[in-house]
């Protein structure tokens, strides 16, 4: 009864994968934006305000610092209700035109200046705040990005603590399995993680950070820089460890062939992989993965059905 049991367990570890692919990026992306969007709207209302206080005939431009901060509050419910399809469409179509049509307020203002009579001293006042207003700008929307970095590399360390809490099911549903490669996987992500996070810190311009986020990824995302395969590797990994503890009672029972197949299955997988590298996989390399994974399993638990009934005899 033991040993049924013990394959029952092993069934559980073929079948259950681990994370199957990245989360999705565009709410991540939306924050980014909506911060993105509060240093734009902050740069031009300062920029309007000025004008206003400058040139009393440009008071017209007050009604957009009133349509722009309304925009953001919009965007905002949208972010708060996770709504993210109407956070795009309303930044796309509404607060995208409303921004547009305040810059060509402030730039029509400059070109009647000359008509308004605006005095030289004035116009260099306004020019001085102008700069100080844009350095704010690239100074917010860089830490906004770096921000939206963080956080994302941050994220990997969620799915770090998936792959743990996955694997320490697996050990305590059966402590005879060989985790070691496994968890040398889980480590090497978290090496990963911390190196990035390292990157993201100490990044000084806007094309660092870009640079980083889409040079780096945990999982098969980057068609550049370094895909770390942490899913594929966890899959190869899971399935050899179950391959060890069926391999001798498979033996034993005169199953040495199907063992064979899946060693041949879990070798091409590893080929794969090393051929790649840290590159991206391509989808003929992405389908033979899948496919070679999918006849392992298949192979693994026909020996484990067949070792079952062998032992429904004794039990």
């Amino acid at each position: 009864m033991k040993f049924k049991i013990f394959m029952s367990i092993l069934i559980v570890v073929i079948v259950a994968g681990f994370i199957s692919a990245e989360a999705d990026r565009k709410n991540d992306i939306s924050l980014r934006n909506y911060a993105v969007d509060e240093c734009r709207v902050d740069y031009t209302t300062n920029v309007i305000d000025d004008y206003i206080a400058g040139v009393p005939q440009a008071a017209d431009m007050a009604g957009y610092v009133d349509i722009l901060n309304d925009d953001l509050v919009k965007l905002k419910e949208f972010i708060d209700s996770n709504d993210y399809p109407g956070f795009s469409e309303y930044r796309r179509n509404t607060y995208a035109t409303n921004q547009k049509e305040a810059n060509q307020a402030l730039r029509q203002s400059v070109k009647d200046f000359k008509e308004w009579n605006v005095s030289q001293a004035v116009r260099t006042e306004l020019r001085e705040s102008l700069a100080t207003h844009r350095d704010s700008f690239n100074s917010c929307k860089f830490a906004a990005n770096q921000e939206f970095a963080k956080s994302r590399a941050q994220s990997y360390y969620d799915k770090k603590a998936a792959f743990e809490t996955k694997l320490n099911d697996m050990k305590a549903k059966n402590p005879d399995l060989n985790t070691d490669e496994m968890e040398s996987i889980i480590s090497e992500a978290g090496d990963f993680v911390d190196d990035v996070l390292g990157q993201i810190e100490a990044a000084n311009d806007m094309d660092e950070i870009k640079s980083i986020v889409n040079n780096n990824c945990m999982f098969n995302g980057c068609k550049e820089g370094k895909n770390l395969h942490v899913i594929a590797k966890m899959n190869i990994a899971r399935f050899r460890a179950t391959l060890q503890l069926i391999t001798d009672p498979a033996i034993d029972a005169g199953l040495s062939d199907q063992i064979d197949k899946v060693t041949v299955y879990l070798e091409d997988c590893d080929s794969i992989i090393e051929e790649s590298g840290t590159g991206i996989l391509s989808e003929s390399q992405k389908e033979e993965l899948r496919y070679n994974l999918s006849e392992a399993g298949k192979e693994m638990k026909n020996i484990i059905n067949t070792l079952k009934g062998g032992d429904s005899n004794e039990s």
